[in-house]
This record gives structure tokens, sequence and C-alpha cells, in this order.
């Protein structure tokens, strides 16, 4: 029995979207040709990824706990040992909310790369979040 699934997927060389499908045991992905003509092909993880769609309406301070992360991890490259989210003190944790974080805390040029990536990464994910 062929079951038709509603996962959408994307191809990742291409950009086509697809469907996938199982049949007789197997997954394909049905997509449209440049013709508009409906294509079957077998499903590899080297070509076609799940399309999982974004989720919506975050709280904000989650976005910046995705943030405080990724800084985590940036300093610890760098040797600087950073506490975790859940064992920060609340002032430390009212600066990152407020996004009044001291960035040149360990100088110039660390300061202005954990600016950027901020910077970065708000803007990325500001598209998901609501205001609270």
């Amino acid at each position: 029995m062929n079951k038709v699934s509603t996962r959408k997927c994307v191809n990742i060389h291409n950009g086509i979207e697809g469907n996938i499908v199982e049949m007789d045991g197997e997954l394909y992905v049905l997509y449209a040709d440049m013709r508009g003509n409906v294509r079957k092909v077998l499903f590899s993880e080297n070509n076609w990824v799940e399309n999982v769609p974004p989720p919506k309406n975050l709280p904000r301070s989650v976005v910046l706990q995705v943030a405080f992360e990724a800084d985590t991890k940036l300093l610890n490259i760098y040797g600087i040992k950073s506490l975790e989210w859940l064992s920060l003190h609340p002032e430390k944790k009212r600066s990152w909310l407020e996004e009044k974080t001291n960035w040149m805390e360990h100088g110039l040029e660390l300061g202005m790369l954990r600016k950027k990536m901020f910077e970065s990464i708000m803007q990325t994910l500001e598209p998901l979040w609501i205001e609270a």
C-alpha cells in the first residue's frame, strides 16, 4: 500500500520543494520539474532534507537565551569559562534580557566579535519572537 505523507522536503542542491511519499516500503520524493511534470525520485539524505517550518511566537527571552548560549560557546573557544544560563545571577540575566551585556569585558577584539554575533542572531531570529 502506498502512503502519501504531508511531510514537505527541499532539495539541498537546487531548492526544489517536494513531498515525501512511502511506496512499497521505500521513501520517494514527488516534485514538479520546471515544466510542471511530476517526478518521482528515491529519497536520499544527500539530496533532500525535510522542510521543517520554524516555530512562531517565541518569547523574546528564548531568543536571547539562544544568543547567550552562542556567546558562551564563543568564549569557550577563547578559553574563557562562562556560566550556564540557569546558574546566572538574576542581575546578570537581566543585563542579557535588557541587551546591556558588557561585550568588552574580555578586550576589544573579542568584544566586537561577541557583539557582532549577538546582533546577527537577534536579527536572524527576530521574525520568530513576539513582544511580551
